[in-house]
């Protein structure tokens, strides 16, 4: 019997259900009828059943062959005490009934995913039949985050949906959204229009590549997501791989030169000035619209692979550096980073970095996502002055990456990615 991530607990047990081709699910507690409809929606799409969804009494089941899903009012002793009881959950299969509890809808959505994976593969049966079993599960990590980068290449909405369907279907629950790079900037921002009208286009010489998502269809994708209980957290750029966006506005850059998107991989040369007001005025008009469109309470800024070179040679960031008192480049980055999480912070959101934000000096508050593994710094090497105020996420160097959270200083913690 596989089920993928490993449950805390499963007991096979002897006997089988049979599913014919009429199916009541029954939900008690709120909101657990939306929960409800996904499931009666995949055994229609998926095999043609007949099933209905109603918000049933805190009763018995109606006949044979029922599914309850029920939210309990109560903390159940099994689940309390697991890693993330928010999201823990009950399944049991006996031979009259499917019955999942849970104390949160986010429980009875991941028990539901882990009945989705006990249904047979094939599409056509005249009847499912289940062997009964009793499972006990809750993630291991809070953030268990997969990340899908459309700025390098661009991705329908219909694929971003079948990739939230399989996120679903492992029990993710961050999905982290890299939004722009050199090569694309694919979200569309009505304050500065130029940023999809040219910057979401590449190679315009002969056949142009790219394409960008409306404001309406980033509502569309975040309406799917929070169905599937995912939490979308956009990624913006900056410093660094931002040549879509100096395509866009030139003027955003050291030496305003940057008239077309980088049609190569690598790591570009042009950055945002750290030294011109209108850089901070630009980020800042962005932010406040992904903000507005954004409900997670995270917004990533990349801040990696951000080469000093146009700012060793740029008037405007020699001044800034001489302004703030900063000792190098590299101070001038943790400089940036940390006057857009002065701005991050003031609308109610967490900054997230990649671990280049550590150079230069931590901003306070920020958590920071470590993709260089070999070379982050170990837990016990953290400054104590970190542990209260950050969080770390790791990105293991996996084919499939998955996301690790070290949360200071409860120790080692992987928060589901």
């Amino acid at each position: 019997m596989s089920i993928i991530p490993a449950p805390v607990l499963l007991e096979s047990r002897d006997g089988e259900l049979t599913l014919v081709d009429q199916v009541h699910i029954a939900c008690e507690g709120k909101g657990t009828d939306a929960v409800g409809q996904y499931l009666a929606n995949f055994l229609e799409d998926r095999y043609e059943l007949q099933a209905d969804v109603e918000v049933a009494e805190p009763s018995g089941l109606s006949c044979d062959g029922d599914i309850l899903l029920t939210r309990v009012t109560e903390p159940l002793d099994s689940l309390a005490n697991l890693a993330v009881p928010s999201e823990a959950y009950e399944l049991e299969i006996t031979e009259v009934a499917i019955i999942i509890r849970a104390m949160e809808n986010h429980g009875l959505f991941n028990g539901v995913q882990t009945l989705i994976q006990l249904l047979p593969a094939a599409a056509t049966l005249d009847a499912i039949c289940l062997q009964c079993v009793k499972v006990t599960d809750s993630p291991r990590f809070g953030w268990r985050g997969v990340l899908l980068d459309v700025g390098r290449h661009y991705f329908s909405v219909p694929f971003h949906k079948k990739f939230l369907d399989a996120m679903a279907f492992h029990k993710m629950n961050k999905f982290h959204w890299h939004l722009t790079e050199d090569q694309g900037w694919r979200l569309q921002v009505k304050g500065y229009p130029k940023l999809t009208d040219h910057g979401a286009w590449r190679g315009r010489e002969g056949s142009s590549y790219g394409g960008f998502y409306s404001q309406e269809e980033v509502k569309e994708i975040l309406a799917y997501a929070a169905q599937r209980f995912i939490e979308v957290v956009p990624e913006i750029e900056l410093p660094g791989h931002c040549g879509a966006a100096l395509a866009s506005y030139p003027y955003l850059g050291c030496r305003g030169d940057v008239t077309e998107v980088p049609v190569h991989w690598g790591v570009h040369e042009d950055v945002y000035c750290a030294g011109k007001e209108s850089t901070f005025e630009f980020l800042e008009g962005v932010l406040k619209e992904v903000i507005s469109m954004f409900p997670s309470q995270y917004i990533h800024i990349g801040g990696d692979e951000c080469p000093k070179t146009r700012w060793r040679s740029c008037p405007a960031c020699q001044q800034r550096i001489q302004e703030q008192e900063l000792e190098d480049e590299y101070e001038l980055q943790s400089w940036f980073i940390r006057r857009i999480n002065r701005f991050l912070a003031a609308q109610g959101k967490q900054l997230i970095g990649w671990d280049e934000i550590l150079e230069g000096g931590l901003a306070e508050g920020a958590c920071v996502m470590s993709w260089r593994v070999s070379r982050f710094i170990p837990i016990r090497f953290w400054p104590v002055s970190w542990r209260p105020q950050h969080s770390f996420i790791s990105i293991l160097p996996l084919h499939v990456q998955l996301h690790t959270v070290y949360n200071p200083p409860c120790g080692l913690i992987l928060l589901p990615c």
